[in-house]
């Protein structure tokens, strides 16, 4: 063993360890998204339960095609992992467009006289 081995303090199982909580952390982010995207759609009305539901499922089928690929050994380990990266960024998408229409059909509680936009 080398003498960085020594001085590190990460070990194989840390090292394991942050992997795994670093994807369930993009992965509760991930359900949160789909949670809004079903929770925005319901609260319109109508049709909205039925477009919010399908677009979660959606969403959700999509963010899982890499594992499925990678069960089915058509991805690599690897490429099976960085293919939730398009997911995550996606998500971040989605979310900002949801955050914007719920921020314009929203009026402030206060009066604002002055605004930077």
């Amino acid at each position: 063993m080398s003498i960085i081995h020594f001085a590190t303090p990460i070990t194989e199982e840390v090292y394991y360890f942050a992997g795994f909580i670093g994807e369930r952390m993009a992965v509760v982010f991930l359900h949160g998204i789909m949670t809004a995207i079903a929770v925005t759609s319901i609260l319109k009305g109508g049709k909205g339960f039925l477009t919010g539901y399908a677009g979660a499922v959606l969403f959700h089928a999509f963010t899982n095609i890499g594992a499925l690929l990678y069960q089915i050994q058509f991805l690599d380990a690897t490429v099976a992992s960085l293919y939730l990266f398009l997911p995550l960024a996606v998500g971040f998408f989605v979310f900002e467009q949801l955050h914007k229409k719920i921020a314009q059909s929203q009026k402030p509680a206060e009066t604002i006289f002055f605004s930077r936009d």
